[in-house]
């Protein structure tokens, strides 16, 4: 019996999930996994037990009735943990609106918002971190490390593209967290960085 790599991974998620005992399985990787549920779930059954992986609540789903508990459970889970600066001064409330503009957007934008947004982008500062580059300044007005902040926020060498795209030389940290995901997403593509 010979399978192809999506039937074999298919049912290697299948396995973990009747693991996890939430009752879903999946068929296929685009109706069955759409709510996240499968995900969640696997993910919480392959991760290290102190990793903190946790499962929603079942009666939490975007797409159901029950909308009003999300935000109990986005408080108390994502912004009561120490850690997660970045995406926490970015990500203050659910807005379905920004879910349904990022579910829209191609992997490429996909990736680099959510790179944006949580400090994860291919900019010079992550990289270092991670061990890939070794010098954390930004390649285009060499005066800081390359963050996101720098980059959306500060870096001189973009400043007209900023004014054209945002109406602003600079942007205040605070500020950020008002200014719309697509024009962030223009403005770094925009600045080269993201090619």
């Amino acid at each position: 019996m010979k399978l192809s790599p999506e039937e074999i991974l298919i049912r290697w998620v299948n396995y973990h999930l009747s693991r996890s005992n939430c009752g879903r399985r999946i068929s296929n990787f685009t109706t069955d996994i759409k709510d996240s549920v499968a995900y969640v779930h696997l993910l919480h059954q392959i991760a290290p037990p102190d990793a903190g992986v946790t499962t929603l609540p079942e009666h939490v789903s975007l797409m159901s009735e029950t909308v009003p508990s999300v935000p109990v459970y986005w408080s108390s889970v994502f912004l009561s943990p120490p850690g997660w600066r970045q995406a926490k001064s970015m990500l203050k409330r659910v807005d379905l609106s920004l879910s349904t503009y990022t579910l829209r957007l191609s992997r490429k934008d996909l990736r680099i918002l959510i790179g944006l947004l949580t400090g994860h982008a291919d900019l010079n500062r992550h990289l270092t971190l991670i061990k890939v580059r070794s010098d954390p300044l930004c390649p285009l007005c060499q005066q800081e490390e390359e963050t996101a902040f720098h980059l959306l926020a500060r870096c001189d060498a973009i400043s007209l593209t900023r004014l054209n795209h945002l109406g602003l030389y600079r942007i205040e940290y605070n500020d950020l967290y008002n200014i719309r995901w697509s024009f962030l997403l223009k403005l770094a593509k925009a600045s080269g960085r993201f090619l």
